[in-house]
């Protein structure tokens, strides 16, 4: 697996680009940042250096906080005990979680790289960067899949646990 950067100086460029991944390849999901010096860094990273040891009880005092909080308004959207619910639903009411959100859809992508950045100038002296990160599910399967399986689990099924991996709720073909 690598990692790629293209950088485009041209909307319509970048648009054909980012659509050729989503409509003609396989399988990609993308996520858009306002500025390109932004990694792939969770809410929770950059506000906690929490050990990974404690990321577990941490991350339940947040949701029952988030959940407390949500009742104490009446807007409890559903129940469920399962915590990766719980992580996404506060991660879109900035809660730091662990948690990064990924799309099918680059012109979603895109409007989050764009937001926020109405203080563009075409005059400034150095470029800056909005950036779409882009991931294709197939290759991260395989190479999840093979680690995996060289780190001496018990499935050696490498077709079972790559469709696990691509389709969790189990409706592979």
């Amino acid at each position: 697996m690598s990692i790629a950067v293209k950088r485009f100086d041209d909307a319509q460029e970048a648009m054909a680009f980012l659509e050729e991944l989503a409509y003609t390849s396989e399988k990609y999901v993308f996520r858009g940042h306002r500025c390109d010096s932004f990694g792939l860094v969770t809410t929770w990273e950059r506000k906690h250096r929490t050990p990974v040891v404690n990321l577990p009880l941490d991350l339940d005092h947040v949701i029952s906080d988030f959940r407390a909080g949500l009742a104490r308004i009446g807007k409890v959207p559903f129940e469920s005990e399962n915590r990766q619910d719980w992580l996404e639903l506060a991660r879109h009411y900035d809660v730091p979680t662990p948690v990064l959100d990924f799309t099918y859809s680059p012109y979603i992508a895109l409007f989050f790289a764009f937001s926020g950045n109405e203080g563009y100038s075409p005059f400034q002296e150095e470029k800056e960067y909005v950036a779409v990160y882009s991931l294709d599910m197939l290759a991260l399967a395989v190479a999840y899949t093979s680690l995996k399986l060289t780190s001496g689990e018990d499935e050696p099924d490498f077709t079972e646990k790559y469709w696990r991996f691509l389709e969790p709720s189990g409706l592979h073909p």
